[in-house]
């Protein structure tokens, strides 16, 4: 018999780290945004206001599944809203940690949320689990009557397989000449050195130069720079030692006459290169250092082997300059039967296009006058 437990103490979950990781390994949804490590550091540093809501699903007091959930008072198209959502939503990739009777567990965690009362809207963002237990989870919504809105988020993705000088082919002719200019002009300022660090006695000094960087970036002006938050910067600072701790530290930095240009902050989980943040010296971006560091990585991972896949994690446009490749991972809103809820999706599902739409065709209109 399958039986539901809420944990709502951040040291009821600290104890669970064994559990989770075996877990999760044996789970279609292995990912390091799912890991015990990346959601311990980042409640640590960034759950400020916010509750924690993990379900364990037990068989026969057995762990079999675990939802990695929280609950916050936010606001959903600017209407004030009690949410429950991954923990971490919006940073990377989020799941439901299935394992055994996969159907029977997605049942009794949307049963129990529907009982909660403390909630307006639940928003399971980004999932990567199998397309299968999604469909499943969408198929039970609609046979339950529930009110939900379902999207798709493509993130691209490179397959590490074959030699850099293929993959490098199968780049556009343009984008090649381009970062071949690039590169050419960078050498002409000075001497260029790539430096990428994998194991560190200690990371204060590289992450030093990781947040200098970063606070010469674009991303300082808009104020979404790693080093621009307190809170921010010391998530950055716990994640790598956590990551060098497990040895899955991989930090890159692209250096022109001894100084940092840019930064490739990442993680080796599994056979999987996770690309968790990149910035660049502003003043350089003609040069593309960005790109330029990219290539450089991507040319060792083609070489050392044991990385079969390079994770973009956030969908941009010049992300697809790099690859064909994209996941798809689906954003499920799930509206409670509530009035207030009800308005909320009424608003989302036919206002919102509407209104949309209706600028859509004025401002179409307004241009060809």
């Amino acid at each position: 018999m399958l039986t539901i437990e809420k944990i709502t103490s951040f040291e009821q979950f600290l104890a669970l780290k064994d559990i989770w990781k075996d877990l999760l390994l044996s789970s279609g949804a292995d990912n390091f945004y799912l890991s015990h490590e990346w959601i311990s550091v980042w409640w640590k540093n960034l759950s400020a206001g916010k509750k924690l809501y993990i379900l364990c699903i037990k068989d026969s007091g057995k762990c079999i599944a675990f939802v990695p959930l929280m609950v916050s008072r936010t606001t959903f198209m600017k209407f004030p809203v009690r949410k429950i959502e991954f923990i971490g939503s919006g940073w990377g990739h989020g799941g439901i940690i299935l394992t055994d009777k996969k159907e029977e567990s997605l049942k009794l965690i949307f049963e129990f949320l529907r009982k909660d009362r403390n909630y307006d809207l639940i928003v399971i963002a980004r999932i990567c689990n199998k397309k299968e237990e999604v469909e499943f989870l969408t198929r039970e919504l609609i046979r339950k009557r529930i009110k939900f809105l379902k999207s798709d988020y493509g993130v691209p993705f490179i397959k590490i397989e074959g030699t850099w000088e293929e993959y490098l082919a199968s780049f556009r002719s343009g984008f090649r000449k381009t970062f071949q200019n690039r590169e050419r002009y960078l050498r002409k300022k000075g001497e260029v050195v790539f430096e990428r660090f994998k194991e560190l006695k200690n990371t204060e000094e590289i992450m030093a130069k990781v947040f200098d960087v970063s606070l010469r970036s674009w991303k300082a002006k808009c104020g979404t720079a790693i080093a621009s938050s307190v809170a921010v910067k010391k998530l950055y600072s716990d994640l790598s030692e956590k990551l060098n701790e497990n040895g899955w530290l991989d930090v890159s930095l692209l250096n022109l006459n001894n100084n940092s240009i840019a930064y490739i902050f990442g993680a080796r989980y599994g056979r999987t290169f996770v690309d968790i943040d990149i910035a660049f010296d502003l003043e350089l971006s003609n040069t593309s250092p960005g790109i330029q560091l990219h290539n450089l990585v991507l040319k060792e991972l083609f070489s050392s082997g044991g990385i079969t896949e390079f994770d973009f994690v956030m969908k941009q446009d010049y992300k697809k300059d790099f690859t064909s490749y994209e996941k798809n991972f689906p954003t499920i809103s799930v509206f409670k039967g509530t009035l207030y809820s009800m308005l909320l999706f009424l608003v989302s599902k036919k206002i919102l296009p509407l209104i949309k739409k209706v600028y859509f065709v004025f401002f179409r209109r307004k241009l060809n006058v």
